[in-house]
């Protein structure tokens, strides 16, 4: 499973449909529930100039039917609450509205019959590109593609984008499953074998603004960030290789890469290794970063952000927005062997989940932190998720939109049934395409050397062009 642009997948060319949600603004739509400190900061300080959406595009391989595919996407808007939610400005601040789930209704308006898949990705991402937004409803809307060619056998692509404040990577990725099989229901004319979500992201916002009241001078969390932070101007620790290119005028949209960096077979080894030391894979995969790190400047600790998600069980199947965010910094220096560089990958790591409870926009607010994280890293294992053994098959891959920074270096590792892959965005510039190079060829050397196997000659890693 990639986490790429819609521009590295490869689309149909065929007839597109956009679809979008409707419903009236009635007064009974005002919601009471609270908004979180995180999707507050989403809304009030978001830049609507900019592209900003995640999303996922994957295979269906049924028939396409417009109703059917209408009746799905609003089966998927009554199912989740999110869907349904939006939050306005008012004078006295942010107001929520969730419509009910028999005042959505969903809509395809035909986009055309184009030939090429230029074409196909333009319609899309610009559909994508202008319609979604943190101040405006819908939060999330979706496209299909139907390919002349069915030779195959019939499918079809279904993408959907949306807005931040109700999606996640995790949600994402259980969406594929979810809507694979309300279409495949609704088609066949049987109930969807899916339980309904216990709770809703909107519940969740209340419990996490319960957790903001923890963020205050002293708390465990708060000094964790304060010592992490340059002290003068709280700003954030940057990717510890160059990225810059003093030559350029003008902030230019981030460049992508993505590369399977080992197989399955070498994923399962590393887990073992790390197992017969008495640790899991995450430590395993932070020593191996950090490896990489020291490898490619003159021995630099790995300093980083880690998103991790904030999921009880109870939201388990919710779509939302259920991430936080955790300071890290891992320094291997003087460690005798790779049982002590693990024990300190854990220890440092041992709060990821507790400092990621605590919204970020709240420390941000209480500490005066006005920058954004440089360097983010996550890690995320996806093979027992639902519907996880056909992702595959369905040619699924998880979506972002196009980034302009000149200093951020996002990384996404996903350990899936196919092995591990590593996605990434970093400014568009040969330095920082050099820099990521070095890097990510020392962290899939440490990674094979971790789990104790040589480095294969792999594929080149795929960096667009300039």
């Amino acid at each position: 499973m990639e986490y790429t642009e819609l521009a590295d997948y490869s689309v149909f060319a065929g007839d597109v449909t956009l679809w979008s949600a409707s419903a009236d603004t009635a007064l009974a739509a005002v919601d009471q529930r609270p908004v979180s400190p995180q999707h507050e900061t989403h809304v009030t300080a978001r830049n609507d100039g900019d592209p900003d959406w995640i999303g996922t595009v994957f295979e269906i391989r049924l028939p396409f039917d417009a109703d059917v595919l209408r009746a799905t996407l609003e089966a998927w808007h009554s199912r989740h609450e999110s869907f349904r939610t939006t939050v306005r400005i008012t004078p006295n601040g942010l107001q929520r509205l969730t419509f009910r789930a028999e005042d959505v209704t969903v809509t395809g308006r035909p986009a055309g019959s184009h030939q090429t898949v230029e074409r196909v990705y333009d319609v899309v991402s610009r559909f994508f590109d202008r319609t979604i937004s943190p101040s405006t409803w819908p939060h999330l809307v979706a496209a299909t593609v139907v390919p002349d060619d069915q030779e195959d056998g019939p499918r079809f692509l279904l993408a959907f984008a949306a807005d931040h404040s109700v999606l996640d990577a995790y949600s994402q990725v259980i969406a594929i499953s979810e809507l694979d099989q309300l279409y495949a229901a609704i088609l066949h004319d049987i109930p969807p074998s899916l339980d309904p979500p216990a709770a809703s992201y909107i519940d969740f916002s209340a419990e996490e603004c319960g957790m903001a009241a923890l963020a205050i001078q002293g708390n465990d969390t708060t000094e964790r960030w304060r010592s992490f932070l340059s002290v003068d101007e709280r700003c954030f620790p940057g990717f510890p290789l160059p990225t810059a290119d003093h030559n350029g005028s003008c902030t230019l949209p981030q460049r992508s890469a993505s590369r399977q960096i080992v197989a399955p077979e070498v994923a399962d080894t590393l887990h073992a290794v790390a197992r017969s030391c008495g640790f899991g894979m995450q430590p395993a995969i932070l020593v191996a970063l950090a490896r990489a790190i020291a490898a490619t400047t003159d021995g630099a600790p790995l300093r980083m952000v880690m998103p991790m998600h904030t999921r009880s069980e109870r939201y388990q199947t919710s779509m939302g927005w259920f991430v936080g965010i955790s300071p890290l910094t891992l320094d291997l220096t003087g460690a005798a062997d790779l049982k002590q560089e693990l024990q300190r990958a854990e220890d440092a790591s041992a709060y990821i989940r507790t400092d990621a409870q605590i919204p970020f926009a709240t420390i941000a607010q209480l500490l005066d932190i006005r920058s954004c994280p440089r360097f983010v890293v996550s890690y995320v294992d996806i093979r027992h998720l639902p519907g996880a053994a056909q992702f595959d098959a369905q040619r699924a891959r998880a979506l972002r939109s196009i980034r302009y920074s000149d200093d951020e270096v996002y990384l996404w590792i996903v350990r899936a049934r196919g092995g591990i892959n590593v996605s990434a965005r970093f400014p568009n510039n040969m330095a920082a395409a050099d820099s990521f190079e070095r890097f990510l060829a020392a962290f899939t050397e440490a990674v094979h050397q971790l789990a104790g196997v040589p480095v294969p000659e792999a594929a080149q890693v795929r960096v667009p062009a300039v």
